[in-house]
Order: structure tokens, then sequence, then C-alpha cells
């Protein structure tokens, strides 16, 4: 019937826009790394972190953003919020 295939459009539809939406943002967390990465070779250790913490709201179960949070945490004055993120980072990949 019409609107049993207009239900199967829209599922279709949405279907799309979801994968859409989902290879849009893993780019975009890749961007974000490249960029964290980018910035901790320049020493701009304040704006790789600013890179790092993008890319973790994007995903958190990254095991090279995780570290590389914690490092910088480390490094710098809030070594108290390096422990957490070390933790996840070795936990997501013990050889890192």
């Amino acid at each position: 019937t019409s609107s049993s295939m207009r239900v199967v459009k829209r599922l279709v539809a949405f279907v799309i826009f979801l994968s859409i939406s989902i290879v849009s943002q893993a780019q975009s967390e890749k961007k974000l790394i490249q960029m964290g990465d980018n910035e901790l070779k320049a020493e701009n250790y304040d704006d790789a972190l600013s890179y790092y913490e993008r890319a973790y709201q994007l995903n958190a179960e990254n095991a090279h953003t995780n570290f590389h949070i914690g490092m910088l945490y480390l490094d710098g004055i809030y070594k108290f919020n390096a422990l957490p993120y070390l933790q996840k980072a070795y936990s997501l990949n013990p050889g890192i």
C-alpha cells in the first residue's frame, strides 16, 4: 500500500542520513586528532590539548586521543587529571 511505501521511504532516508552523519563524525574526529598531532609536534601544548579534547568529545574510546590527553595533563600543571585518560588508553590498547 502507499502508506507502507511511505514508511519504507522514510526509513531508507533515515538510514542514509544516519550513515552520512556517522561518516562525517569519524572524519571530524580524525581531522581533530591530526590537528592535535600537528600542534603537539610544534610544541603548542595547550592547542594540542584543545584539539584532542574535542576529538574525545566525539569518541571517548580512542586510545590515541586518551593517551595524548593524559600525557599532556601529566606534563602540565593539572597532573591529577592524567590518570583516568592514561588508564583508558591502556585499557583500549595495552601496547600504547
